[in-house]
């Protein structure tokens, strides 16, 4: 019998999947503009530990292991530069060309630590349009608002209606106490707000405030009701993009990791959203 600590309720508890006799693992993977360090290697050796484990009790277990390769911005305060773009920059070389550079690197230093590969790697940049639609759900629910051409999470309004910081085990009021005034932030509502699609330098605000108007996104499929994303193929906006325009999709780490808690309790379907080990 495994007993697993459920950082929920706060006590181990008896494992029981979902489904019998299968077992979903996802564990964040790394931003790919850098060698890998000890912060890849502990959640690497920790998770196949785990994903060993399960097998060998029977289990079909899918172990998802992300791939960040566009935009993990380079500061705190959902400011900078993407961390890989910026690298393409300084080294004179196409972004993929540094995500594949040093996603082969990675993989190298894991094979180094004898850990098994994950069922499923998808990169972040081949998931943009279930993000976009991911992101125009919580505008839609009112959680969320367009400031200067990017969406932020409203924290405040979404702790009136769901228990907010529950999972960590912090309220609202400490976490106005504790959040820092970092520089950038002038387009929150509240410090305490995050990002969760940021406009690329440079690009003008109009594609997100259709986006926020509904009039492009949101479509209903007509035989089950649940999201499309089909308008986006019909989009002029979405047509248009590029790939370094893609940089507008991401956010920092902790801000996704948020907004997968948030979609979770608003009903939304929780994509992979990218969240990383710095």
């Amino acid at each position: 019998m495994l007993e697993i600590y459920n950082s929920l309720t706060r006590f181990k508890e008896t494992f029981k999947p979902l489904h019998p006799g299968h077992v979903g693992m996802y564990v964040c993977g790394p931003t790919v503009y850098g060698d890998a360090h000890l912060g890849h290697a502990r959640p690497a050796i920790t998770f196949d530990i785990l994903f060993r484990y399960l097998t060998s009790l029977g289990y079909k277990v899918r172990y998802v292991r992300n791939i960040t390769d566009v935009g993990h911005l380079e500061h705190d305060a959902d400011a900078g530069e993407d961390k890989i773009a910026k690298k393409a920059r300084l080294e004179q070389l196409e972004p993929m060309e540094v995500v594949q550079f040093f996603t082969n690197r990675y993989h190298h230093d894991m094979e180094a630590l004898n850990v098994l590969p994950p069922s499923i790697e998808p990169h972040a940049s081949g998931h943009i349009i279930e993000q976009i639609a991911f992101v125009q759900a919580i505008l839609d629910k009112g959680y969320a608002y367009v400031s200067n051409g990017s969406v932020y999470m409203d924290v405040e309004r979404y702790a009136k209606d769901y228990p907010y910081g529950k999972l960590s085990g912090r309220n609202l009021n400490d976490i106005v106490t504790d959040t820092r005034e970092l520089d950038g932030q002038e387009e929150k509502k509240h410090s305490y707000d995050f990002a969760l699609w940021k406009k690329a330098a440079g690009l003008q605000s109009s594609a997100i405030r259709r986006m926020a108007s509904r009039r492009y996104l949101r479509a209903k499929d007509s035989r089950a009701g649940t999201w499309s994303a089909r308008l986006w193929e019909r989009s002029t906006w979405a047509r248009s993009l590029t790939s370094t325009e893609v940089v507008w999709i991401l956010c920092s780490r902790t801000t996704r990791q948020k907004s997968l808690r948030v979609a979770q309790h608003s009903g939304t379907k929780p994509y992979i959203t990218g969240c990383t080990t710095t």
